[in-house]
């Protein structure tokens, strides 16, 4: 049976878990995956790597 391509939607999930672990901001997630950093958040908080409030994050980057 041949492998199912992969949705655009899981590799932008993927890819900005990815990118948050790595301490990148909102802002540059969105910038590189295409969506807003609201839509990130979202992301974010689905995957379950954050439960912050809105407002919480900032465009600063984190130094790890």
């Amino acid at each position: 049976m041949p492998k199912k391509p992969l949705d655009r939607n899981k590799i932008r999930r993927t890819a900005a878990v990815l990118m948050h672990n790595k301490g990148y901001s909102l802002q540059e997630i969105g910038d590189t995956i295409g969506v807003t950093r609201e839509r990130v958040r979202q992301i974010l908080v689905k995957e379950g790597l954050t439960n912050k409030p809105f407002g919480y994050y900032t465009d600063e980057k984190v130094d790890k």
